[in-house]
């Protein structure tokens, strides 16, 4: 994992913060803009958020307008959803939108994003102290 030790019970995580990955997108999903969004049926026209489909007819856009000649259309919504982000090691996890390493693959618990501590307390302690010690030095 790559940790710099400062006694047993707390350590400071060392090369933190890649950016995930994504996962890729379902059968039958396309991804556009990190979103994954549905492909239209078929006979229906992609647009954008809808797809519409026409029956036999002629139906062009006019402006922000869809014209159809006498006939009848149907329009739906897409389906979409984000994909999943992951990490390119098991030993990571994604929080606040990057991956962290995971204290937990060493026995300790992940005290914020930037270090590991045998317990809660252990990291209530140290974090307690550093903002302690900020607050001195900055008298």
């Amino acid at each position: 994992m790559g940790a710099a030790a400062e006694g047993t019970n707390f350590c400071w995580k060392e090369n933190n913060g890649t950016v995930p990955l994504r996962e890729h997108c379902a059968d039958g999903y396309r991804n556009v803009a990190d979103v994954c969004w549905d492909d239209c049926r078929s006979g229906y026209s992609d647009m954008g958020f809808t797809c519409t489909g026409c029956s036999d007819c002629g139906c062009w856009w006019s402006g922000w307008r869809l014209r159809c000649g006498s006939c009848t259309c149907d329009t739906y919504s897409k389906k979409s959803y984000i994909p999943r982000q992951k990490c390119g090691h098991s030993n990571e996890y994604v929080y606040l939108g990057l991956c962290q390493w995971d204290c937990n693959v060493i026995g300790m618990d992940n005290c914020g994003t930037s270090a590991c501590a045998a317990d809660a307390d252990s990291c209530a302690t140290k974090v307690a102290g550093i903002i302690a010690d900020t607050i001195d030095g900055a008298a």
